[in-house]
């Protein structure tokens, strides 16, 4: 990774520091599936199941207390953890793409 942030032409620091940006993210992603994973295997239902619980929890609070996490809660699951994933890694990339161009 550290060879291409180099060869990008980011500072040495930037380069540092992006790498483990990138490694805290996909580190913490993959930290988050494992607790959805455990969580399923540890209550004896499938993964699908487990994020469904999640759903049905978020949809069930009081309106009155929490309406923006119950608008939210068809999404707070993350039925698609591969559109999840993508999502961040790009908002991640493009921001330092742009961190590189606005030093040139």
């Amino acid at each position: 990774m550290f060879k291409i942030f180099v060869n990008a032409g980011f500072s040495s620091k930037d380069v540092v520091m992006a790498s483990m940006l990138i490694n805290d993210y996909i580190l913490s992603f993959v930290k988050n599936e494992m607790i959805i994973s455990n969580t399923a295997l540890s209550e004896g239902i499938s993964e699908q199941e487990a994020k469904d619980n999640s759903k049905s929890f978020f949809s069930s609070l009081s309106p009155d207390q929490y309406p923006t996490i119950i608008s939210l809660s068809e999404y707070l699951a993350f039925d698609n953890m591969d559109e999840h994933f993508k999502f961040g890694i790009e908002t991640l990339l493009s921001s330092l793409e742009k961190r590189l161009t606005s030093k040139v």
